[in-house]
């Protein structure tokens, strides 16, 4: 006979009494071939085998009572949800999204790749519920975008060019980031100051734009109190990956550059 769990195990070592008392012995195996039995009636759904089964009467006090602490505690263990399958399937969803994203944040994708990734977007999504953003998390990191449903210049699009896209969130400006749009020697620096206002959402106020030509200022143009606001929505934040939607309801993916 071979005994394959914790649980058979325990009324194993329960089972090893006296030779000479071969009742006790008896009521001993008995309760082990239930235990098997058992299993094999409630795999079948035989209701008869496991009702009969459920009456424990030949065995004695001590030895039901550790079978039943035991089977509680496989349950239990089998009841509890393993945490490393949320977040195996959240890699590998991520892992799908930066390979469909291509290179160019989703603007050059055809409207079934786009529609498909946004499918990924939403299996994403729902392993992490509810969403939770903190004021300081994001201080002193940078992030690029991977993916967007935006065509204005946020979004790295720029007429018919494509430009590299960074958020900073500068260490020494604590609330406060730069969306850098950059291609060649041009760069265009968005100044804004952020606001986590409720678990989901943080709120945005724009102070300034200025434009580039390699280190020399083109231009600066700044905004009146007010006039720049709006805000993310965020359904998916870890330590490397970042979902949200802006006021305007466009989507935007982001990694964390290293």
């Amino acid at each position: 006979m071979r005994f394959f769990d914790d649980t058979d195990l325990i009324i194993l070592r329960c089972a090893k009494v006296s030779p000479a008392d071969t009742t006790h012995t008896y009521q001993h195996w008995t309760l082990i071939i239930m235990h098997m039995q058992k299993q094999r009636s409630l795999q079948s759904d035989n209701s008869r085998t496991a009702a009969r089964l459920a009456n424990g009467r030949q065995a004695c006090f001590h030895c039901r009572s550790r079978l039943g602490a035991a089977l509680r505690t496989r349950a239990a263990a089998q009841a509890a949800p393993d945490a490393t399958k949320p977040a195996a399937a959240a890699q590998q969803l991520k892992q799908d999204i930066l390979r469909m994203a291509g290179s160019k944040f989703g603007h050059d994708l055809d409207a079934a790749t786009r529609v498909a990734v946004q499918g990924k977007v939403k299996e994403l999504e729902g392993l992490q519920l509810p969403v939770k953003v903190e004021q300081g998390a994001l201080t002193g990191s940078k992030w690029t975008t991977v993916f967007t449903t935006s065509d204005g210049t946020s979004s790295g699009k720029v007429g018919p060019f494509i430009t590299d896209v960074v958020q900073d969130f500068p260490a020494e400006e604590p609330g406060v980031y730069y969306n850098i749009s950059s291609l060649g020697l041009v760069s265009a620096r968005l100044r804004g100051e952020y606001r986590v206002t409720r678990d989901d959402r943080v709120d945005l106020e724009f102070s300034n734009l200025v434009l580039k030509v390699g280190p020399f200022q083109a231009t600066e143009k700044v905004f009146e109190a007010g006039q720049m606001r709006g805000h993310w929505r965020m359904s998916y934040v870890d330590s490397d990956f970042r979902v949200f939607y802006t006021n305007k309801d466009n989507l935007f993916i982001l990694r964390k550059l290293q």
